[in-house]
């Protein structure tokens, strides 16, 4: 059992490097897989520093924190479950992720530079919404281009795509932090998700 566990971990990770190459190749959806790249990269920024900010900044203790967390969590939820079916119904990806990609860096900003813990409790179903909707419609816009024949391929590519995203902000936002301040690790997630605004509005040609 444990050789057989052994090789499927060597095949799984032989397979993840393999899509990450593929992503690279010229094709129409490099750069749908660029924007989730930089999406992804930049939402990890603020996942991996958001709690290093409340105790650097408001003091708060492990149970706050964690209250908070679960607090954004539920509307990520509520907007995935509720919202984005309805919003879906009634525009386009290229509407939605032109709209809420710009919000959820602007709302990232917000918290990486709010003075007081209530505004972020205040900012927070905001920022959900922004990024549950870019999420499902990032996923939804390389679904869509890939078409029905090679769609469960592209989006193994894409989750791969997407894991590498979220291995470097850790080690690269870590130095970041050390050297400013973890607010610094949140205004460079929130210029990622910038980028990945620009890019999906000018490059992909939706």
């Amino acid at each position: 059992n444990k050789n057989i566990q052994k090789v499927e971990g060597m095949i799984s990770l032989r397979r993840s490097f393999v899509n990450i190459a593929r992503a690279l190749r010229p094709s129409k959806l490099r750069a749908l897989f660029g924007v989730a790249f930089l999406f992804q990269s930049g939402f990890s920024f603020y996942t991996s520093f958001l709690g290093v900010l409340l105790v650097y900044r408001f003091a708060m203790d492990e149970v706050s924190i964690g209250t908070y967390f679960s607090y954004v969590g539920v509307f990520i939820v509520i907007t995935q479950a509720l919202i984005t079916r309805r919003v879906a119904a009634r525009f386009s990806e290229k509407q939605i992720l032109g709209l809420t990609l710009p919000a959820s860096s602007f709302f990232i900003i917000l918290i990486a530079l709010s003075p007081a813990p209530y505004l972020l409790y205040f900012i927070a179903p905001f920022f959900a919404v922004a990024i549950g909707l870019s999420m499902a419609n990032i996923t939804a816009a390389v679904s869509r281009r890939a078409g029905d024949s090679v769609q469960g391929e592209v989006l193994g590519i894409n989750g791969s795509v997407n894991a590498l995203a979220q291995a470097f902000p850790p080690l690269l936002g870590g130095a970041v932090a050390t050297v400013a301040s973890p607010s610094v690790a949140l205004l460079v997630g929130a210029t990622l998700i910038a980028f990945s605004a620009y890019g999906y509005r000018y490059v992909t040609h939706e």
